[in-house]
């Protein structure tokens, strides 16, 4: 058969409107995690110590790294990616 999977997800790290963006962020993918979701992950972070905090703070969830190429973005690879602390990484427009 087939399953669900629940994934939480958040760009709120790049919203300019928000006092601190990244803890923001940080809170929205605990309180994912603590409703259950099995995959959590949050749009645009902005350096390898957010990363690492990130992936510090879940402790149950798989965590994903979610990449879109850009000009001039170095992305990570998948053993950067898992360096880091994450359980998986999504290339969004590699394959278009």
């Amino acid at each position: 058969g087939r399953e669900i999977v629940v994934v939480g997800r958040t760009d709120v790290r790049n919203d300019e409107s928000v006092a601190d963006p990244f803890a923001e962020a940080m809170w929205r993918c605990a309180a994912f995690e603590d409703l259950g979701c099995e995959i959590v992950y949050f749009e645009g972070p902005q350096s390898a110590e957010e990363m690492q905090a990130f992936n510090g703070q879940i402790k149950h969830a798989y965590t994903m790294l979610a990449q879109v190429e850009k000009p001039g973005r170095k992305l990570l690879t998948a053993a950067q990616a898992a360096d880091l602390g994450y359980d998986m990484s999504l290339h969004g427009l590699t394959m278009l």
